[in-house]
């Protein structure tokens, strides 16, 4: 699988991320807990907001987390890239190990001028699940991960619908509508120039009907119950197929290294909304994302 990354100032900053993440699953490993890597979307591509796939991200974590024990560590990846918070937090601590007290405006400067793309995160996160400390025909196989968790559906609507008796629909409309209140990041990213909301308003100086400002504001809102009701899974994710496909591609070397009777067990397992995939998905890939 092939992606193109920037080198350069970025690749240095994302090389210390790979040393950071790889330190984390070091930690959990020697409490022995058993590492799972969330594949889930976090950018906007798509009609999602990378916000609120933030959000579900950490939900579905800290859900799974509860679910499945102590004896697991999850790891999310929206914690380490720069639509969190958190993410970008790290990556400032990058810029001033690296650079000291210039380091800050060094990373505000490149976010301006050439910001990280997704295969920069696609090679970051390929080197993660695939290197490991094996050697000979073992090695990069991905043995530093006990397991895989597509997120699908049931795991977004888990996140929208908390109350019984509520549906899709409003609790996607609700949340909408507070975040839009209660969010200064996610208003600025939904909010409609030129609306008037008096009854009495006129929009009729707008030529074209797909300008007037109340319809493109039903039109955004359309989208995002859309999106989040129907299509907010990996199955709609560029990088959660990409993912899915380094996912396969370590089974099928498996496959290729084992001994027939030996290959199955040493499968990496995967879940996929909630449930482990049926046996043929695990050497079966889909459409590719980022992948050249």
């Amino acid at each position: 699988m092939r992606f193109i990354w920037q080198g350069g100032d970025w690749e240095k900053l994302f090389d210390e991320q790979i040393k950071l993440i790889r330190e984390d699953i070091s930690h959990a490993k020697s409490q022995g807990k058993m590492i799972i890597y969330l594949s889930c979307p976090i950018s906007n591509r798509g009609g999602g907001y990378s916000g609120t796939n933030v959000e579900i991200a950490e939900y579905t974590k800290l859900r799974l987390q509860k679910e499945w024990g102590s004896g697991f560590w999850i790891l999310n990846p929206a914690s380490y890239q720069m639509e969190s918070k958190g993410g970008t937090g790290l990556m400032y601590h990058h810029a001033r190990t690296l650079w000291k007290d210039k380091g800050e405006a060094k990373l505000d400067k490149l976010k301006e001028e050439s910001p990280a793309k997704d295969g920069d995160y696609r090679r970051m996160w390929t080197k993660i699940l695939v290197e490991d400390n094996k050697q000979d025909e073992w090695k990069n196989c991905g043995f530093n991960f006990d397991g895989f968790y597509f997120l699908g559906p049931s795991d977004v609507i888990s996140f929208f619908v908390k109350r019984k008796g509520t549906t899709l629909t409003s609790a996607i409309t609700d949340y909408f509508s507070r975040k839009l209140t209660s969010d200064p990041d996610f208003k600025n990213s939904y909010a409609v120039q030129g609306i008037i909301w008096s009854d009495h308003s006129d929009n009729t100086h707008y030529l074209n009907p797909d300008e007037d400002p109340k319809k493109y504001w039903k039109k955004i809102r359309y989208n995002f119950l859309g999106f989040y009701s129907l299509k907010a899974s990996v199955n709609f994710s560029l990088g959660g197929h990409d993912e899915w496909n380094i996912w396969v591609s370590l089974n099928q070397k498996r496959v290729a290294i084992f001994e027939k009777r030996e290959a199955n067990g040493n499968l990496i397992p995967a879940f996929f909304d909630g449930r482990q995939v049926t046996p043929s998905d695990f050497v079966t890939k889909t459409a590719p994302g980022y992948e050249l």
